[in-house]
């Protein structure tokens, strides 16, 4: 059960942490001495998930061939790997071709769990019926635009599409106008579903905003609360 907050996606460059580094045999030479890189064998691993935005994606939201190379070669040595990202299933179908190697999506923070082979939903979280009155009191407090996940779909006011830029979410607005369901009136439909939705994103106009929003809505009907960009 997820609620998640964003206002500007493009804070983390600030952080200056050195990055970890999978790896396959024989691909040392690589990775160059004295980078800082802290280095795993990939060998040690079964398992090998991975997040999209941030990670796998590059800032243009395509997938670099490096990447789609280093999937083939992790499945070609008996790897499982699994996307892992928040989200929503219909936000990773357009990369599916790409990632045809890849059985399973978790999406929304881990709310869903897609088989990408047998083309079902295998587990679902949906979020408790305490939840939608105070997000919905957030909502008419701060200017936001609530983003509502349900069954791995994405509803959004069209008009929000239009001005994402103002919820510095214009990056995102190709993939918005291509995937969203258009819903006019979303919080009418977090009263009405609440507890068929699985995660519900409040992207803020302002850092102030969401953090106003973050005290209001912690601990409420169980729910987790996502920073949604790094401090």
């Amino acid at each position: 059960m997820h609620c998640g907050f964003c206002d500007r996606v493009d804070i983390c460059a600030k952080e200056k942490k050195f990055p970890t580094v999978f790896i396959l045999p024989g691909e040392e030479q690589n990775i160059q001495e004295g980078t800082g890189w802290k280095i795993i064998d990939m060998t040690d691993y079964r398992l090998i998930a991975f997040d999209m935005d941030g990670t796998l994606l590059r800032s243009d939201k395509t997938i670099s061939d490096g990447c789609i190379d280093a999937v083939h070669e992790a499945v070609a040595e008996g790897k499982s790997v699994a996307v892992c990202s928040g989200r929503p299933l219909a936000e990773i179908r357009p990369y599916a071709d790409e990632l045809r190697e890849v059985r399973y999506f978790v999406c929304e923070c881990g709310a869903l769990i897609y088989d990408r082979i047998e083309k079902k939903i295998l587990v679902r979280h949906t979020l408790d019926p305490n939840v939608a009155g105070p997000v919905l009191d957030a909502i008419a407090r701060e200017d936001i635009m609530p983003q509502a996940l349900m069954a791995g779909e994405s509803y959004v006011n069209p008009d929000d599409i239009v001005n994402m830029a103002h919820f510095h979410m214009a990056v995102y607005r190709t993939l918005y106008t291509s995937v969203a369901r258009r819903e006019k009136d979303v919080p009418g439909l977090i009263r009405a579903h609440c507890v068929e939705i699985e995660k519900i994103n409040l992207y803020h106009a302002s850092i102030d905003g969401r953090e106003r929003t973050k005290k209001r809505l912690q601990g409420v009907g169980g729910s987790h609360i996502c920073g949604g960009i790094f401090p």
